[in-house]
């Protein structure tokens, strides 16, 4: 007997690739990213799914803008009793500084992984990515990104995963400050940008609605 896959059609293009077109976001863009994206994580984070391999290319929009998270195939279940070695697995550039250890991945590992995301739609390039816990965190940053989203950055670049900021936290930092978090579960803000309907391959501003 035969098993059949079926999963949603998803129209538009990944997140990396909206990026390779604009270079980097201003920070409103980057912010309603980011917000989607803390929500997707917050929802698989409550099933006991770390996502460990967070990245622009496992970030889709769809028709409407909206974001949608997707490959797994890395995925594991957080056991907090877990403490155990793990495979090195991931994208270089992304992977926690205690995966790269070959530490366990937790929770918090995705989070290392949002603050690189969130500094690429800035900047349009990765941060600094030692491994070393005492090692100086390398932001390359435009003067004109904010205060606050710096110190979110800064705060999910962590290099101890146990000092690292957390969800609730995350929710409650200044840089998403006026974010209705309801609104975006509901996914009812306005994307920044949509998959042209002539051609998905191509975004259309959304800002001036």
């Amino acid at each position: 007997m035969s098993t059949s896959l079926i999963m949603e059609y998803i129209p538009g293009n990944e997140l990396y690739h909206l990026l390779n077109q604009v270079n980097y976001l201003d920070e409103s863009s980057a912010k309603f990213y980011a917000a989607e994206i803390v929500i997707a994580l917050e929802d698989i984070h409550s099933l006991g799914i770390v996502h460990k391999d967070l990245k622009p290319e496992n970030v889709l929009l769809d028709v409407c803008g909206h974001i949608k998270l997707i490959d797994f195939g890395l995925s594991k279940l957080c056991n907090s009793l877990d403490t155990g070695r793990e495979i090195l697995c991931g994208s270089k550039g992304y992977i926690s500084p205690e995966a790269t250890r070959g530490e366990s991945s937790t929770f918090a590992s995705d989070f290392y992984s949002l603050g690189v995301v969130i500094h690429e739609m800035l900047s349009g390039c990765l941060p600094n990515t030692s491994t070393r816990l005492l090692a100086p965190i390398s932001m390359k940053l435009p003067g004109t990104v904010s205060k606050s989203a710096k110190s979110l950055i800064k705060r999910l670049l962590n290099r101890n995963p146990a000092e690292r900021i957390d969800l609730q936290n995350i929710k409650e930092h200044r840089w998403f400050r006026g974010i209705n978090w309801d609104d975006v579960r509901a996914k009812t803000m306005i994307p920044p940008f949509r998959p042209s309907i002539e051609n998905p391959l191509e975004y259309d501003e959304t800002l001036d609605e």
